[in-house]
């Protein structure tokens, strides 16, 4: 069908054209204001519970400082791992690896050899140690969170 030639007019364009703008009563604010009630209801806080005598000192810890700083460190090292895997040639193995998977299948060790070698292995151990900080941190948070409602 041509651009500027108008489709025909089905049921629904009809019913469209057959809509036309209401405007509300004049004293619908006023009524929905007076139904409202005087005080609105507020919840009540729990009370404060006093910690089991024999709880985990795990959960007196700063879960959400210890979560806020292993990310920091997770930025980090995950820049520097980057600029180091690019420096060393491992991410040029890993993209050749993905590039040709045909080829990595055949002879893996042709890849992973020089991969392991070129790998900044302080610099992965300490990214994952502050991966795992950090999830396992805010996971503590959200649980320390949950039980102080």
């Amino acid at each position: 069908m041509h651009p500027n030639t108008p489709e025909p007019r089905d049921d629904v364009d009809r019913l469209f054209a057959r809509l036309h703008a209401v405007a509300p009563p004049p004293d619908l604010t006023a009524r929905i204001m007076r139904a409202l009630p005087a005080e609105v209801p507020r919840a009540q806080p729990a009370p404060a519970r006093a910690p089991a005598p024999g709880a985990p000192a795990a959960r007196t810890l700063p879960w959400r400082g210890i979560t806020v700083a292993a990310g920091l460190v997770l930025a980090i090292m995950s820049v520097r791992l980057g600029l180091l895997l690019d420096d060393s040639g491992a991410l040029s193995v890993i993209g050749q690896i993905f590039g040709d998977f045909g080829s990595f299948i055949s002879a893996p060790g042709d890849y992973l050899a020089p991969l392991l070698v070129e790998l900044p292995w302080f610099d992965l151990i300490v990214t994952l140690l502050a991966l795992a900080l950090f999830w396992f941190g805010s996971s503590a948070s959200i649980d320390q969170t949950r039980e102080r409602r």
